[in-house]
């Protein structure tokens, strides 16, 4: 059983009679996030490969359709995560526990993800995976190695952490924690959901003029150095 702490912490919408929830799945590489998307598919993780961009996959959650988008976790891509915080009604974060040399660098971008305009407030899952190898931390530590439980409050994002492992095959009972969490975090958005697609709604249009305005703002700039070029083309061949 996973911590849920209170506040909890201890582009799609709705079509017809079906619900549209879409989750951002991230954490840092080599966490085991495809491992967990491919989980919850009830897939064979065995031939699994890191994300090097992004992939979405979509299930059916009792009467929502879920969209999740699993992000690469390298540093060199972490820097499309905020283009997504404005589309996501919550979030998957996942951790690899076997590694606590890189938790100060999972608490640095928790920490960046948590304090966005664009996610504070909603809800967050947190899983605690690669229970499976020796020396791995267990979520208590993890909260308190993390900061968590004052991030979360702070930032007034429900949240509920679960230990895990996310490697499958087709003769294996599914992760209890990953299920449980899952759950949760569907319930919770299905709680809230009239306030917070009302809210995906408006970020996501606010996000979208403000990417027509850069994108004009480019285009002049362009339009603006060819200009001055053939200017000084002109005077040259005067």
């Amino acid at each position: 059983m996973g911590n849920a702490f209170s506040n909890c912490l201890c582009k799609k919408h709705r079509i017809g009679s079906v619900r549209e929830i879409t989750l951002l799945m991230i954490g840092l590489d080599n966490a085991g996030k495809t491992c967990t998307v491919k989980h919850l598919l009830g897939e064979p993780t065995a031939d699994a490969v890191p994300t090097i961009g992004f992939s979405s996959i979509s299930l059916k959650h009792g009467k929502y359709g879920v969209t999740i988008y699993d992000l690469g976790g390298g540093p060199k891509i972490r820097g499309i995560w905020k283009k997504y915080y404005a589309l996501v009604h919550g979030l998957i974060f996942v951790v690899d526990a076997s590694d606590s040399q890189r938790l100060e660098e999972c608490k640095k971008e928790i920490q960046s993800v948590l304090t966005h305009d664009k996610i504070a407030g909603k809800p967050m899952l947190m899983l605690v995976n690669k229970q499976d190898v020796s020396g791995a931390i267990d979520e208590t530590e993890l909260v308190s190695r993390l900061d968590l439980e004052v991030l979360v409050n702070q930032q007034k994002c429900p949240t509920r952490v679960e230990a895990s492992c996310a490697l499958y095959d087709e003769a294996k009972i599914k992760d209890p924690g990953i299920q449980e969490g899952f759950n949760w975090l569907i319930g919770i958005i299905s709680r809230d959901f009239n306030e917070l697609n009302k809210r995906v709604e408006e970020e996501v249009n606010e996000q979208r003029k403000q990417e027509e305005k850069e994108q004009l703002e480019r285009m002049k700039r362009v339009q603006k150095i060819r200009e001055d070029r053939l200017v000084k083309a002109l005077i040259k061949f005067c």
